[in-house]
């Protein structure tokens, strides 16, 4: 039996996410959408881009549909476009639940998330941005916990830095951070960074949700 999983959680929205905000982004950051289709037995999935393999900057990553804040622009705006661009959707085609919880990069960019659901999806996609796409069943999530590996974040000031302005000078014992690396070992790639830390939150929280 399949699981409408679409349903659950718009009627378990207080635990999964919240209301996007209708203002402009106070920082400009980033924006990602988790696609949500259902395929021809009625079983939920997420839709997943691998990045076209001659993009300058992480080519061949898997990922979602997302991208830059651009000005003036809200969170739920930016992806939802970048959703449309990069899956040459129309924007009827994309019904939008709301927002989860996303990550910061570092601790420097914000990454805003939203669940979404794609209707009438023919998998298409913009060869320029995308190699291709594919999807995986949310019960998949749900049965594979991903890996875990840890990462040490230090501060490394470049050679012009003023160090004679700052106690210690070149021997300030700047702080190092810890961050747990996600990893979803999948047939069709390795799902992992960002993409899969967001994925990790949200299926921390549903699996609250009693069915």
């Amino acid at each position: 039996m399949n699981t409408n999983w679409i349903d659950i959680i718009g009627k378990n929205w207080n635990i999964i996410g919240y209301s996007p905000s209708a203002e402009p982004a106070q920082s400009r950051g980033a924006a990602v959408l988790i696609p949500f289709v259902q395929n021809e037995e009625g079983e939920t999935e997420i839709l997943f881009e691998q990045r076209a393999l001659d993009l300058d900057v992480q080519p061949a990553e898997i990922c979602f549909p997302g991208g830059g804040i651009e000005e003036d622009e809200t969170p739920l705006e930016a992806a939802a476009r970048e959703t449309r661009e990069e899956l040459l959707l129309k924007r009827e085609q994309i019904r939008v639940l709301g927002e989860i919880e996303g990550v910061r990069n570092n601790g420097i960019i914000s990454i805003h998330a939203f669940l979404g659901v794609l209707n009438d999806y023919q998998g298409t996609y913009a060869p320029v941005e995308v190699d291709h796409v594919f999807t995986v069943p949310v019960s998949w999530f749900l049965e594979h916990e991903p890996e875990v590996h840890m990462a040490t974040v230090t501060t490394i000031p470049d050679e012009d830095f003023p160090f004679d302005l700052i106690p210690g000078g070149r021997d300030y014992p700047w702080r190092s951070r810890r961050n747990p690396i996600y990893f979803y070992r999948h047939p069709e790639g390795v799902i992992w960074g960002l993409t899969a830390s967001i994925l990790h939150g949200f299926f921390s929280k549903l699996s609250q949700i009693s069915l």
